[in-house]
């Protein structure tokens, strides 16, 4: 048996949907604040805490703006400024990198040189 992902529809999302997706977009706008704090601090420790509210702050203010865009249009904007980047709703959001972004890795207990032979 074979087990096959969903295709996703190459259709471009209907009017109620993305006039929902405006209003969710506005609601949850300032959940990007901490969402990208917390990716970009599993990236680069503490530094990362700065850097995620900085970013976290303009997105807040991009998926306030497209929320408004979807609103707006009542709905006729179709994909309008959601990418793979920048995805339809917050929860779609990568919140942990994948462990290969990992920049800089915790260690627990570090590595004991060997004594030499004598």
């Amino acid at each position: 048996m074979k087990i096959t992902t969903k295709e996703i529809s190459s259709d471009p999302p209907s009017m109620p949907y993305c006039f929902a997706r405006g209003i969710v977009n506005l609601a949850t706008c300032p959940l990007e604040i901490p969402r990208c704090m917390i990716y970009d601090n599993a990236k680069i420790p503490v530094i990362g805490l700065v850097g995620g509210a900085i970013e976290g702050t303009f997105m807040t203010l991009f998926r306030a703006f497209s929320g408004t865009a979807d609103i707006v249009s009542l709905g006729f904007s179709e994909e309008g400024f959601h990418s793979n980047r920048f995805p339809d709703f917050i929860w779609n959001s990568k919140w942990l990198p994948a462990e290969k972004q990992i920049i800089i890795e915790k260690t627990i207990e570090r590595e004991k040189p060997v004594p030499a032979a004598k």
